[in-house]
């Protein structure tokens, strides 16, 4: 999970629904954390963006359309 400052309040709030729907499907999956401010060099290696990213794929699915974010998930876990 990347986050940093964002223009969008809930912006964290998605990313910990996201943390969530990633552990009801892959509970042994460690999910890391990554201040933009902080670690700005390791936000660079995967594309700087803000969101999720799963084996280096950023998820664009939205978090709310909670069958179609999983199954991307799922993908990326596979590659």
């Amino acid at each position: 999970m990347v986050y940093g400052p964002s223009s969008c309040p809930f912006s964290y709030v998605f990313l910990k629904k996201a943390e969530q729907a990633i552990e009801e499907i892959a509970p042994s999956i460690p999910i890391k954390w990554m201040n933009s401010v902080e670690v700005p060099d390791e936000v660079k290696k995967r594309g700087n963006v803000e969101g999720c990213i799963v084996n280096g794929r950023y998820i664009r699915s939205f978090v709310l359309e909670r069958e179609a974010f999983q199954k991307e998930v799922m993908e990326a876990l596979r590659t």
